[in-house]
């Protein structure tokens, strides 16, 4: 009997052995992410140190597994572990924060995708503050704004030191700003500058972008960058600066060109002429627009605004199809500019559509008409 017993029992230890040895190897490989931690709290940093962190990161599963991490803001970067990772393998994860160039609190977040069938993704939070090592006040850039190639302006701004040392202020040796002068002045030793730049006419028509580079002596920040923008006018502005002219017309179309100069330095388009002798090109003054009666009673302004046309010229494009395989013509305007660069403007005539025999039914003609401050012009 007692023998029998143990027989029964030895029997049923070994089928729930065998049961779970039969589980283990029926169930599936599967990887599982481990971090060592979920957040990083850099504390309090000065603007410009630099501000990493490492975060182990490890596979706790019997399958590989992969890893990818992306970043809320380009302030913080990520650089993820070696992906795939074997198990039981652990890889470094290093966060990196812009603390040179971002101030105040930082609360960003860092998506961790992974192919863990429980912790598909992980976020994973950056918080912290940041110091400022300077302020800039009005506003941290010298900013023009609108200028004409002979302004005569100025604008300046104070930096102040945040820093707990003291701040040696200086431009950078070998400093360029074409077009402008700089100027640094100590107004409280290591504690508050004024920095100034002014036009240096003539200035060069276009967008303008001036770094001015200054070296702070602080090992936190060694360098302050100042931005000087502007935008120049050209001498002589002519809007639109290209037209378009339809194969194919079945009646003629009038475009205007509108030009106008900067205030006090008129110049004037003196001769006009296309280079497809079928399109006419006529010039037009503009009179100056009234201006309201001034304070005073004084008599009303007629200077022309910035931008107000002073000349307006009037395209005739024809009805005529341009020579086959033709698909550019172009409007020469020859000005009393004593600027060589705008001495000649050439607006393009960009000519589209079908060529003859394949064109499409016409649709009824659109015409622009000729402004009422200038007569028509006439048919050659």
């Amino acid at each position: 009997m007692i023998r029998h017993s143990t027989n029964v029992w030895l029997a049923v230890l070994a089928a729930g052995i065998g049961a779970v040895a039969a589980a283990q190897q029926t169930e599936p490989a599967k990887p599982r992410l481990e971090l060592s931690a979920q957040e990083w709290n850099f504390g309090e940093v000065w603007q410009g140190l630099p501000v990493k962190h490492e975060v182990k990161v490890t596979n706790a599963g019997t399958a590989p597994l992969t890893i990818t991490v992306t970043s809320s803001c380009g302030c913080t970067v990520p650089t993820p572990p070696k992906s795939p990772l074997d198990p039981g393998e652990s890889g470094t994860m290093t966060i990196s924060y812009d603390a040179a160039h971002r101030r105040g609190p930082a609360n960003q977040t860092l998506t961790i995708a992974t192919n863990d069938p429980e912790r598909a993704t992980v976020s994973f939070v950056v918080r912290g503050e940041v110091k400022p090592t300077y302020d800039v006040t009005p506003v941290d850039v010298l900013n023009f704004a609108r200028l004409y190639q002979d302004s005569q302006e100025s604008r300046a701004l104070q930096i102040i030191n945040r820093y707990s040392g003291k701040m040696s202020l200086q431009l950078k040796e070998g400093l360029e700003t074409p077009g402008f002068s700089v100027e640094l002045k100590e107004l409280e030793p290591g504690r508050r500058y004024e920095l100034s730049a002014r036009t240096r006419p003539p200035l060069a028509a276009g967008v303008v972008r001036r770094d001015v580079l200054l070296e702070t002596g602080l090992e936190v920040m060694p360098e302050i960058r100042v931005l000087i923008a502007a935008t120049v006018e050209a001498p002589i502005t002519v809007l639109p600066d290209k037209l378009v002219w339809p194969r194919n017309l079945v009646s003629p179309i009038d475009k205007v060109l509108r030009v106008s100069y900067a205030p006090g330095h008129p110049v004037r388009v003196v001769e006009a002429h296309a280079s497809d002798p079928a399109i006419t090109v006529t010039i037009h003054d503009v009179p100056p627009t009234p201006r309201t009666a001034q304070p005073g009673g004084e008599k009303p302004q007629t200077q022309p605004a910035p931008d107000e046309p002073m000349q307006e010229i009037v395209v005739r494009l024809p009805a005529t199809t341009p020579a086959p395989g033709a698909d550019l013509a172009a409007i020469e305007l020859r000005t009393d500019s004593k600027d060589p660069a705008y001495e000649k403007i050439t607006i393009a005539v960009h000519i589209v559509g079908p060529a003859e025999g394949t064109a499409a039914p016409h649709a009824a003609p659109t015409t622009q008409p000729t402004p009422t401050s200038a007569p028509a012009p006439t048919t050659p």
